[in-house]
């Protein structure tokens, strides 16, 4: 057995924005949020046990799946270096040998919410960039 913990919760500014998205369906949700709930899950101790308690199929969507947000994000850096179609697909998989030349990485940490829209703001032009400062914070100013 492999157990695995994951975490989750709602938080005061998530509860928030469900009960405005919906008040009649979230309105019983406490304002101070809800949680955190850990839950431990068996996904076994290595693939072999992996495809015995989920599927071979199931596994090879799971692994496709999470390989496909890398990969994108690599074909997007060639793209902004300017690589050819061609190029990026040499980088990635030769279709005539059927050599696998790049492999997918393990997934590093993911960022949050706030620092995905930090990031955004950053790379705006310094006049988006002040009206999206003082949009967020009038937002915060009226929580």
């Amino acid at each position: 057995m492999s157990l695995t913990s994951f975490d989750a919760k709602l938080t005061p500014h998530a509860v928030k924005g469900l009960k405005k998205l919906d008040p009649e369906k979230y309105g019983f949700l406490p304002d101070e949020g809800v949680g955190p709930v850990t839950v431990q899950y068996d996904f076994g101790k290595d693939i072999p046990e992996a495809c015995e308690f989920f599927s071979e199929e199931i596994c090879q969507n799971l692994i496709a799946g999470h390989a496909k947000f890398g990969f994108q994000a690599k074909i997007r850096d060639m793209l902004a270096q300017g690589k050819s179609p061609v190029e990026i697909q040499a980088a990635f998989y030769n279709l005539e040998t059927g050599e696998h030349v790049h492999k997918p990485s393990q997934a590093g940490p993911r960022l949050t919410h706030t620092e995905k829209e930090r990031n955004r703001i950053m790379k705006l032009d310094p006049e988006a960039k002040a009206r999206e400062k003082a949009a967020l914070q009038a937002m915060l100013d009226d929580m």
